[in-house]
């Protein structure tokens, strides 16, 4: 009787996993031949600019000859490189080809970081907090329309963003499967791309995660000394000073009205000085930190409040800080979450919500609303009102402790550390 039982459970299993993998194919598939047609659309309406792409591209053959790497606009008027010196060591393999076919490799580098992180989150999901025995593909192609604005925005400039979730979420999965070296290294690049990631080494610290700090601490100091060892001491050092001069000029010309500072001031006439931006985001981060941490303290569920805390962490940055909106990408993970949820509990207010929050937040495009309608909604600020809405469901899903399935059954929320 139990060979029986045991046998049934590994038919359940292979049949399981055997579906998932013909999901995870056609889900693949399907986004190379929906990304491949607009990439030949771009490159047939003269559009396939990737703008950011040249400047990192630009910035590296600079480097390579010698040349002034920061302060000098490779693209547009704002086509400053603005990362740190290593990150040039990175891109500097693409400037061995010609600019055209680098950026197609790039663009394509960019869509398999995209397709990876939706399976990658889904497989987090099913380990740690719900099996997703079904409907797994219309999960993954409901992620991607959510966010398909902003992942269109990031292919056409070839931007850093999705590689950079790519990375982070992977870092996440590392340190779960007990693989801090990997973890640390990750994270440690993601930092030294865009410094305001080191907000991300607190949950780990909170959750005494210190193998994957220490690694990155030292990824990062290992980064820096190989920067140093390439390119000489005084180099590497005038560099890092351009960098540093640089990261405070990019706040200075950028304009954000989707930050939690323009929004306070353009609905409520809420002045706070620029001068107050970093310590109240320290602030914010401490907060909802310490909300999840002591969630933990009751639940004792680590794996589950760090997933939560991360993700979180990530998607409050573009609200917090002056940045362009394909930032707003970072909010990839916690729109992962609440379509899950939803999948399992249909509460309808919360659908509602988070269809109104998508909508904002997805849906400034001018070939869906038009120019006119386009600008008026920037300026009204609906893309940061909208992520501050999934931010607010999905803190309201966690501290839920039981719900109720579609037969009325009171059960413990799979969500809530």
């Amino acid at each position: 009787m139990v060979l029986m039982n045991s046998k049934k459970i590994r038919l359940k299993m292979n049949s399981y996993n055997f579906k998932k993998n013909q999901s995870n194919i056609i889900f693949i598939i399907s986004s190379l031949v929906l990304f491949t047609l607009m990439l030949f659309v771009e490159i047939n309406n003269g559009r396939f600019e990737t703008e950011d792409f040249k400047v990192y591209y630009s910035a590296s053959k600079a480097l390579v000859n010698s040349q002034q790497v920061y302060g000098v606009p490779f693209g547009l008027s704002t086509g400053f490189y603005k990362y740190s010196p290593f990150t040039l060591f990175i891109f500097a393999p693409f400037t061995i080809l010609k600019y055209k076919i680098a950026a197609i490799i790039y663009f394509y580098i960019i869509t398999f970081s995209l397709i990876f992180s939706i399976l990658i989150i889904q497989q987090l999901f099913d380990n740690y907090l719900l099996k997703n025995k079904k409907k797994q593909i219309l999960i993954s192609f409901l992620i991607l329309i959510s966010i398909l604005i902003h992942i269109v925005r990031d292919l056409h400039l070839g931007n850093t963003n999705m590689i950079i979730v790519f990375l982070l979420i992977l870092a996440l999965k590392s340190t779960l499967e007990k693989k801090e070296i990997i973890s640390g290294l990750l994270i440690a690049l993601a930092i030294l791309t865009k410094p305001y990631f080191i907000v991300l080494v607190l949950p780990f610290l909170l959750y005494k995660k210190y193998k994957t700090v220490t690694s990155i601490v030292v990824s990062g100091i290992v980064l820096t000394l190989f920067t140093t060892l390439v390119l000489g001491f005084s180099r590497s050092y005038t560099l890092h000073m351009e960098w540093f001069q640089e990261m405070l000029r990019h706040s200075e010309y950028l304009y954000s009205p989707h930050t939690i500072f323009y929004l306070l001031e353009y609905y409520f006439g809420i002045v706070i000085p620029k001068t107050y931006t970093y310590p109240f985001f320290i602030v914010i981060v401490l907060l909802i930190s310490l909300f999840f941490w002591f969630r933990n303290q009751t639940d004792n569920d680590t794996e589950k409040t760090l997933l939560f805390n991360y993700f979180v962490l990530m998607a409050i940055i573009p609200n917090l800080l002056i940045t362009d909106v394909e930032h707003f990408i970072f909010s990839l993970p916690i729109i992962a979450i609440l379509i899950l949820y939803l999948k399992f509990y249909r509460n309808y207010y919360i659908i509602v919500l988070f269809i109104i929050a998508i909508l904002m937040y997805g849906g400034n495009s001018t070939d869906l609303v038009g120019k006119g309608l386009t600008i008026k909604i920037k300026f009204w600020g609906f893309v940061g009102i909208g992520n501050l809405i999934l931010i607010s469901l999905v803190l309201y899903c966690s501290r839920r402790k039981n719900i109720k399935t579609n037969g009325n059954i009171k059960i413990k929320n799979p969500f809530t550390p």
